[in-house]
């Protein structure tokens, strides 16, 4: 139905047109709302919310059959939130599973006691099923909280010079300093103090390459 809307204030939104009916597709077949909102902060309403949010802010990296493919997952899940069968969408459910997952992640990877278990608590789900979403995509739970970590150490090693290996490991969540090294070394091939030691390299040789137009 046509209708209209209008802030008192300022606000931010985002809004994403999708094709009739692409949507109806997944829609139940009885009592399909007019109007409604996803606004419940636990169940598939959350798991919409936080896989359009993530489109949203992946949406200049997509290219078209990936955009096609991304908002046929998220018109899945708004089919189940308003009364679709879940099993009708299992692997819509797992998307939207994992993408919040991830949000989780986000928002505590530096929190040592970040584990399957208080994410899947969180959640309201078994931890069996959280370790399955990521078992889809190759990893366990533990072992994409490593490889988000380490990875959040290289930049903030890269970025600050001068701040000790030490202090940035236990910063993003590591409670040991053998831990860290064995996921850094696993996951870069190198040392954290080694690969701080290129990045120093590479910057000294751009120096060197560059010349103003008074030099010789």
């Amino acid at each position: 139905m046509p209708w209209e809307g209008w802030a008192e204030a300022r606000f931010d939104h985002d809004v994403l047109i999708v094709p009739t009916a692409l949507l109806e597709a997944y829609l139940p077949a009885k009592e399909r709302p007019v109007f409604t909102t996803l606004t419940r902060p636990i169940g598939v309403d959350a798991l919409a919310a936080d896989y359009f949010e993530s489109l949203m802010r992946q949406w200049d990296e997509l290219d078209e059959t990936s955009m096609e493919a991304a908002v046929g997952v998220l018109c899945r899940l708004i089919g189940v939130a308003l009364g679709a069968r879940a099993d009708s969408a299992p692997e819509a459910v797992a998307a939207g599973r994992l993408t919040a997952a991830k949000r989780h992640v986000e928002a505590r990877l530096a929190d040592p006691r970040l584990n399957a278990a208080s994410a899947a608590a969180v959640m309201r789900i078994s931890e069996r099923t959280l370790e399955g979403v990521f078992a889809q995509g190759g990893l366990s739970f533990a072992a994409y909280v490593r490889r988000r970590r380490v990875e959040q150490c290289r930049e903030a090693l890269l970025v600050d010079p001068t701040r000790s290996i030490a202090d940035v490991a236990f910063a993003w969540g590591f409670n040991s300093l053998s831990s860290f090294y064995r996921a850094f070394v696993a996951e870069f091939g190198a040392s954290p103090g080694d690969v701080r030691e290129r990045c120093k390299q590479s910057e000294a040789v751009i120096r060197r390459g560059i010349r103003t137009p008074f030099s010789g």
